[in-house]
């Protein structure tokens, strides 16, 4: 996949472009709540069978900003109390697919997406009918290593649920809903990705053309960041990697 903002002789955009918010440089990449910015997130969540990991290889680089940030979702669990730790063992989170489809609730999430990012693409009907709404863990422990990471904790999570069966209709409901789930609010945004996002967690890498970098998806969280798209031009090229057999 690419990424970025490069156009071809046209003007029509050559690469998948997120217009993220701009991080200042120095500053912080923790999450906040009420900007709701870094957008914090683990990819494709939504899967039955999620990405293990991604290599990010950059082509051309702003001169300032488009930097990504890395967050341990390992180290960050493994920080938390005790009590905590037992509280998020027994959740799970549902992550929101964009959907497009004929109703209100998913026509009021596109426009949200949208409004910051109107070439972002929405999935086909194909692709939501083969990405049914789902319960992800909240803990995830590793197939490899066998420690424990936040995993499911992503911007995107509409409703946080005890671990079990969840009704297919209810899941339905929740995705669709453009209204949040409080218990998002109240577990994830307020506790949970400030603290797992915290500056001892994270590393905020500035590209520069030629870097390559390698993460796994099932222990880190990132974040891409903006910059000044209508002067500079970024080229990024992902590649994700999968393990068919690898179920969450």
């Amino acid at each position: 996949m690419r990424i970025g903002n490069t156009r071809d002789a046209d003007g029509v955009l050559t690469a998948l472009f997120s217009n993220a918010a701009r991080l200042a440089p120095g500053a912080s990449p923790q999450y906040c709540p009420e900007s709701r910015t870094p957008v914090w997130h683990t990819d494709s969540t939504y899967r039955a069978s999620p990405p293990i990991g991604s290599v990010l290889y950059c082509r051309r680089a702003p001169p300032e900003g488009a930097a990504t940030c890395f967050a341990d979702a390992r180290g960050a669990y493994e920080a938390l109390e005790e009590c905590q730790r037992q509280e998020l063992d027994g959740l799970e989170c549902i992550p929101r697919r964009m959907r497009r489809c004929a109703t209100t609730a998913a026509a009021a999430w596109g426009r949200q997406v949208h409004s910051y990012s109107p070439d972002y693409p929405l999935p086909t009907e194909e692709q939501r009918r083969a990405n049914p709404p789902r319960r992800v863990p909240v803990v995830l422990r590793h197939p490899v290593t066998g420690m424990r990471a936040l995993y499911g904790v992503n911007s995107s999570t509409c409703a946080v649920v005890p671990r079990g069966e969840v009704p297919q209709e209810r899941l339905d409901e929740l995705e669709l809903s453009p209204a949040e789930d409080e218990s998002v609010h109240r577990i994830l945004r307020r506790e949970l990705l400030p603290f797992a996002t915290s500056e001892r967690f994270t590393v905020v890498w500035q590209w520069e053309a030629g870097d390559l970098v390698v993460w796994d998806n099932r222990c880190t969280m990132h974040a891409a960041t903006g910059f000044d798209h209508h002067r500079h031009e970024r080229e990024m090229w992902r590649t994700t990697i999968i393990d068919r057999a690898w179920r969450v």
